[in-house]
């Protein structure tokens, strides 16, 4: 799309070369691109209701306009490293230094097309060097090598060795982690471990604890730690001017407040009837995430007294049949529905939602 954006815009710019001008050629070509949103439109599909069970990308979505000439040294240095400019290209621009000039109001300076292509091509993110492949440094090469003499080294040989196999295993805060059924050797590890120091990645793993940006596609923090960090390390990660690990916690909070209600009978159904079923909406990790926990606590024993009366169900597939079986014999009175998504904007999720949203409103009436 960039390409053909700015072979779009080049041609602007070389067409206009006989006339007069009284903006950069790089503001000719491209601002009036951004001046027009981008637009999708897919067929909808109306619930009884006019509403309800439309397709998530049934109505028109406007984008932001892109204005390549407003952007500031950082994220020209992002951008930088995604939009490529072959050297032909500007090669070839540069051959229409002697044949293209443009008059400006009547003077008698002749500007040189090539200073035109040069002012235009500066306007542009130009590619960087990109940082090298893992697979292209020296540490990783001697994996390889090294992977090739393993491949003959069967397991049982492998555990007749006393030292490697007292050497590997973890252990951190009651969780003894053993390794020795790999195989490895400690020569393996100890490439492992060359290449990890190569990579940096001790310092990418404190980047990620300490909220830094390290997922530079979306500009945007990991915080997973911050999900599981304590009370107490309030103050300690900050991202954008705001504490990760105070606003993670006061959402705990919420939720607590609302799960002990909702236990206890202060948060009912539309009716006033307590709520006895729990319809888990989502796909993915927020699917399996709740589903791997459900089945962990309901083996536990406080899990088991607590969970009694309860019916917990996840719906993740958006085939009607699927639907059907999970609402089949529940009593929407007596039904919760949890939407279960990071952005909200997933679009089987959200389909599901209007699903599910609609089976409550068919048996609520008007």
């Amino acid at each position: 799309m960039m390409r053909e954006l700015i072979w779009f815009s080049l041609s602007a710019s070389l067409s206009a070369s006989v006339q007069s001008f009284h903006l950069s050629p790089f503001q000719q070509a491209v601002t009036p691109l951004s001046t027009y949103p981008l637009q999708s439109k897919a067929s909808s599909r109306r619930g009884r209701r006019g509403f309800g069970l439309g397709h998530p990308t049934s109505k028109k979505v406007s984008y932001p306009p892109i204005h390549l000439d407003e952007v500031d040294d950082d994220d020209h240095d992002i951008n930088s490293q995604i939009f490529p400019l072959h050297d032909d290209l500007e090669q070839q621009l540069n051959t229409h230094h002697d044949h293209s000039t443009v008059s400006h109001n009547n003077s008698n300076n002749n500007i040189n097309a090539g200073a035109r292509v040069s002012e235009f091509l500066s306007n542009i993110p130009k590619v960087l060097s990109p940082p090298p492949l893992i697979s292209s440094t020296q540490e990783w090469r001697k994996l390889q090598r090294h992977a090739q003499t393993i491949k003959s080294t069967h397991l049982r040989d492998l555990l007749q060795d006393p030292i490697r196999c007292d050497a590997m295993f973890a252990e951190h805060d009651g969780v003894y982690f053993d390794y020795s059924r790999q195989q490895v050797t400690l020569e393996t590890m100890d490439l492992l471990f060359d290449l990890a120091e190569k990579q940096e990645l001790t310092k990418r793993i404190q980047a990620m604890v300490n909220g830094e940006k390290i997922n530079f596609t979306e500009d945007r923090a990991v915080l997973h730690t911050a999900l599981r960090a304590s009370k107490d390390k309030i103050g300690t990660v900050f991202v954008d001017d705001e504490d990760a690990i105070k606003e993670v916690h006061e959402v705990l909070d919420q939720i607590k407040q609302f799960t002990e209600a909702f236990r206890s009978g202060h948060i009912t159904g539309y009716t006033g009837k307590r709520m006895r079923n729990i319809v888990s909406v989502g796909i993915g990790g927020s699917y399996l995430g709740p589903e791997f926990l459900h089945e962990v606590l309901k083996t536990e024993e406080e899990g088991i007294s607590s969970s009694l009366g309860y019916s917990l169900r996840f719906l993740a597939n958006v085939d009607p049949v699927d639907v059907e079986r999970t609402c089949a014999d529940l009593d929407p009175e007596e039904t919760l529905i949890i939407i279960v998504s990071k952005t909200f904007t997933t679009a089987e999720t959200m389909l599901n939602a209007r699903t599910m949203r609609q089976w409550l409103w068919d048996f609520m009436g008007d």
